[in-house]
């Protein structure tokens, strides 16, 4: 058995029973040219993702001693047909709302990207 595939069926059927949840977003990369001048003109390439949005617990914002604010959103992104890296400092917009990614994880198999995002 591959785990990585069963892990993405998986994670599949974890977003099609949560679908009301399920949010359609652009990843906001910016671009090596606006690193250079990023405060004069930033420049963002996009990147269209599926997500779901979810606020942290109590339990996870107290152990984390700071680092992780009552606004900030986890965002779990599948990685499956995607060829962006997630990075720090990059954006997210959802729903209208934009949110600058603050940490990123992904799980062991790669099959999952977890972003600790602020508005």
């Amino acid at each position: 058995m591959d785990l990585k595939k069963e892990v993405e069926k998986n994670i599949q059927q974890i977003f099609k029973q949560a679908s009301s949840l399920v949010k359609t977003g652009i990843y906001k990369e910016l671009t090596e040219i606006s690193r250079e001048n990023y405060q004069a003109n930033p420049v963002y390439s996009s990147t269209s993702i599926t997500c779901l949005v979810v606020e942290y617990k109590k339990y996870e914002i107290e152990f984390a001693r700071g680092s992780i604010s009552t606004e900030d959103r986890k965002i779990l992104i599948p990685l499956k047909g995607l060829s962006v890296i997630f990075q720090v400092g990059n954006l997210i917009e959802i729903d209208e709302t934009e949110y600058t990614i603050k940490n990123v994880s992904i799980d062991p198999t790669g099959t999952l990207s977890t972003c600790q995002a602020r508005k």
